[in-house]
């Protein structure tokens, strides 16, 4: 059975949202609004706290995955067919976003971005389409998904991934710390200001970046290479591979440097794997 529910609110200035089997969808608005569409087992119940707003899944426990689709009772269903609709009024802030998404796509549709001073986030098999939006105080964790965020600030936070890729195009990292096992990751066109990446087992891309306060990356299995980034010092290192840093080369362990002593360096070593630096 398909249902529709809809919900209209003031003055929200928190949002927790925990769901699974159920796309997110961010819109743009005149007012607060929760909307839902899709199976009735899988309907949210939506409670306000305040200024908070508390949207949770209902789940049934006899839950089966079979080639993308979910069982329910015998309800056979897939999740996108199950839609939240959460509606902000423009140029609106959250204090704090709180997600726990599941069998999942978020993404935004008619809206610019998302404004948030506090994020924190666990995700798992989910994708993360993200343009415009602006997160603080960044907590977020991922399983087996795909991050991709476009002219995106992220700021004072921590990122621990694992089986997840990650595309970062425009936009900024101010003082983040990544931590992935097992992804690739892609950086174009970014403002990044410290913060460091540490990938246990993926490749790493990164063009047309600007860096201030200096960056480390440190790729234990994984090729590197670093394109059109503007920064004031370089230090390049792989245990095991080659390395070119601009007309040096060297492999095995040796170090090449350029301005090493800047203390605005892009530090990279990589136990096992080539890198590239022009």
């Amino acid at each position: 059975t398909k249902v529709t529910q809809a919900h209209t609110y003031k003055d929200i200035n928190k949002l927790d949202i925990d769901v699974k089997d159920v796309n997110v969808e961010f819109r743009e608005g005149k007012n607060y609004s929760v909307r839902y569409e899709g199976a009735k087992s899988s309907s949210p119940t939506v409670k306000k706290f305040g200024n908070q707003l508390q949207i949770k899944g209902r789940l049934s426990s006899h839950s089966i995955r079979f080639n993308g689709m979910s069982m329910y009772d015998d309800y056979y269903r897939n999740s996108d067919r199950n839609k939240l609709i959460i509606t902000l009024p423009k140029d609106s802030k959250l204090d704090e976003l709180n997600l726990k998404l599941s069998d999942s796509l978020l993404s935004q549709v008619n809206m610019t971005g998302i404004e948030a001073d506090q994020v924190k986030a666990s995700i798992h098999d989910t994708k993360l389409d993200l343009r415009d939006a602006n997160f603080g105080n960044v907590e977020l964790s991922a399983g087996d998904s795909d991050i991709s965020m476009t002219n995106t600030v992220l700021s004072n936070g921590k990122l621990d991934l694992n089986d997840t890729d990650v595309r970062l195009d425009g936009g900024s990292l101010m003082q983040v710390a990544m931590n992935i096992t097992d992804g690739d990751v892609d950086y174009n066109n970014l403002s990044i200001q410290g913060g460091n990446l540490r990938n246990n087992d993926g490749d790493i891309k990164m063009s047309n970046t600007q860096i201030q306060g200096g960056y480390k990356i440190d790729d234990t299995d994984g090729d590197i290479l670093v394109s059109r980034v503007t920064v004031d010092g370089y230090r390049v290192q792989s245990n095991d591979g080659d390395v070119r840093l601009f007309e040096q080369t060297t492999s095995n362990g040796n170090v090449l440097e350029k301005n090493s002593n800047s203390d605005n360096v892009l530090d990279i070593i990589s136990n096992d794997g080539d890198i590239t630096v022009n």
